[in-house]
């Protein structure tokens, strides 16, 4: 999914925190602020893989793979998060807010790549090495292709742009 997806998905999950915690009205712009960093933060590792691994600053096929590095690994952010869930039970309310709006972005995130192209997520590394991905939608007979990139020419014929393009527009609607 391209940052556009991830941060109207974000933005959708912060609007929906702040408009169920009664607590977090007052607030509701850093939630839903949160909730957008939370759902491009793992993808801080694409950085690093476009402009220091492959030296020049290029989309090419191997760009999804950016997602083997520990960054998007969920099982990092849920220990990192249970080990500040004692710490942030004792805060204030609007802080444990804007930490779970937070780490609810990151879970969309995760679920987002899950259902794009490319390989999938490592939902259980370190257990497991093994990439898991929601069922293939990208061929028609339904047979897994491991090594799924779009190229961006095609990308706007592609099912996950116009669903891309339906979060925004909701995002957009919404606000």
């Amino acid at each position: 999914m391209t940052p556009a997806g991830h941060l109207a998905g974000g933005y959708l999950v912060g609007t929906a925190i702040a408009q169920l915690i009664p607590e977090a009205r007052p607030f509701s712009s850093l939630v839903i602020g949160a909730a957008m960093a939370g759902s491009v933060f793992p993808d801080i590792d694409l950085i690093y893989h476009l402009f220091i691994k492959q030296r020049r600053p290029r989309i090419e096929y191997n760009s999804i793979y950016h997602r083997a590095y520990p960054t998007h690994a969920p099982s990092i952010y849920g220990v990192g998060f249970l080990a500040l869930l004692p710490r942030l039970a004792t805060e204030q309310t609007s802080t444990l807010i804007v930490a779970l709006a937070f780490f609810a972005g990151i879970l969309l995130h995760f679920l987002q790549d899950s259902f794009g192209v490319g390989p999938g997520i490592r939902w259980l590394w370190p257990l497991k090495r093994r990439y898991m991905r929601a069922p293939n939608a990208y061929r028609a007979d339904g047979s897994f292709r491991k090594n799924v990139f779009i190229r961006p020419t095609k990308y706007i014929y592609h099912w996950l742009c116009w669903t891309e393009a339906t979060l925004v527009a909701i995002a957009v609607f919404v606000h």
